[in-house]
């Protein structure tokens, strides 16, 4: 079921399998940092209402540079409260953009991000079979 949907994100829950689904759109490409800031803000209001355990990011069209700073934001106002409402497990689809894909990657190694299990895939049926495991 789709809970949010805008030009850079799509959010889908899966009641079923605790599992959010986000999926960032070709649109990233002209985001600004407070753009992406308030769909993580959208992000992070769905996790708090619906409670998943699981995401499945769909990075692929993520084509947004996240700066190191914004890095740490992330880890700090998104990925910490919502480990604390439960969120357990990312499964993500690997960005077509090497540089948005190495900042995704130090984003889930370090602060908030390292406590999730986290796995990458070229495949969205292999991300969500371990996802939902």
């Amino acid at each position: 079921m789709t809970i949010y949907k805008s030009k850079c994100l799509e959010l889908n829950f899966f009641e079923e399998h605790k599992l959010i689904e986000m999926v960032w759109q070709d649109a990233t490409v002209r985001m600004t940092e407070a753009e992406l800031k308030a769909e993580c803000y959208n992000y992070l209001d769905k996790i708090l209402n619906h409670k998943p355990q699981k995401v499945l990011a769909d990075t692929r069209k993520l084509l947004f540079p996240i700066a190191p700073e914004l890095q740490v934001w992330i880890n700090t106002e998104i990925l910490g409260p919502a480990f604390a409402t439960g969120l357990r497990k990312a499964a993500f689809l690997i960005s077509e953009d090497l540089f948005a894909q190495i900042a995704i990657e130090q984003i889930m190694e370090e602060n908030d991000g390292a406590q999730f299990q986290t796995r990458y895939f070229d495949s969205r049926e292999d991300a969500f079979d371990w996802a939902i495991l």
